[in-house]
């Protein structure tokens, strides 16, 4: 038999199906496999050019790549299926706002809040945006709904902290602060801010252990070292001394905390 009979005996490739494409794509994006995202959404897509849930798909590789501006291209394809559109726009808003395009990121989160008003990230994304323009009010409305709808939402519970500690709100920054670094536990700022919390509502010694947990996180964190060194410096002889080195340090780190610090502890 020759070659070209034997040609002529093997069956054609067969195609993937649009669903399985789909399915496979649904759970690289789930295992972080962005690449392999991307190449079978661009399998599918050659299949059905106006499949809007390749293209979501896409956009959520994408972004996972860093790729923002891909990202919202790749969205501009989806704008009708009824499934996607909470979805699609909720990360549409995000990416606009990482961009720094907060008009259009304004108003894609405002929809995002109306088409599912119970997803407590739209809420925290528009309080960023609101901070962003110096609407603090808003902000702290918007970051209280956040915690509201999910009181184990991490990031509101931060902001929230950051706010009541600015306000000299102690008690509910020292709960927000707590809350904060419970719910993100490897986040360093997380930890300074309820070291300053603590030290401001007279907790000594649960400051401290915050700080050192801070620096502990991130080694290079300088102003979590000045707070450390602002600390031990009103202890006994040997608090005074690691002061002193910690000082060192925050200075060595940014060399700026220097006209942000008392003249006093400067010497």
């Amino acid at each position: 038999m020759d070659e070209t009979k034997n040609e002529a005996l093997t069956p054609p490739p067969q195609a993937v199906p649009l669903a399985q494409l789909m399915s496979q794509a649904a759970q690289a994006l789930a295992e972080g496999e962005y690449a392999r995202v991307t190449e079978l959404c661009e399998q599918a897509l050659a299949l059905d050019a106006q499949n809007e849930h390749a293209w979501y798909l896409k956009a959520a590789a994408a972004e996972g790549e860093g790729k923002a501006e891909q990202a919202v291209e790749c969205l501009d394809h989806v704008r009708s299926a009824p499934d996607l559109q909470p979805r699609a726009t909720l990360l549409r808003g995000r990416l606009l706002f990482f961009l720094d395009r907060l008009d259009e990121a304004e108003q894609e989160l405002a929809q995002a809040t109306r088409l599912a008003p119970e997803q407590e990230l739209s809420y925290y994304l528009r309080g960023l945006l609101g901070l962003r323009r110096q609407r603090i009010i808003e902000a702290h409305k918007l970051f209280k709904q956040a915690v509201r709808l999910n009181p184990e939402f991490g990031p509101a519970q931060y902001e929230l902290g950051i706010l009541a500690l600015q306000q000299g709100e102690l008690a509910i920054a020292l709960d927000h602060c707590a809350k904060a670094a419970t719910l993100l536990p490897e986040m360093p700022e997380a930890h300074n801010n309820l070291g300053l919390a603590r030290q401001a509502s007279g907790d000594t010694a649960g400051a401290e252990a915050a700080f050192r947990r801070a620096v502990e996180l991130q080694e290079d964190y300088a102003e979590a070292w000045a707070n450390l060194a602002l600390l031990l410096r009103t202890g006994d002889e040997a608090q005074r001394a690691e002061s002193a080195r910690c000082l060192v340090k925050a200075l060595a780190l940014k060399p700026a905390l220097k006209d942000l610090l008392p003249a006093e502890v400067l010497g």
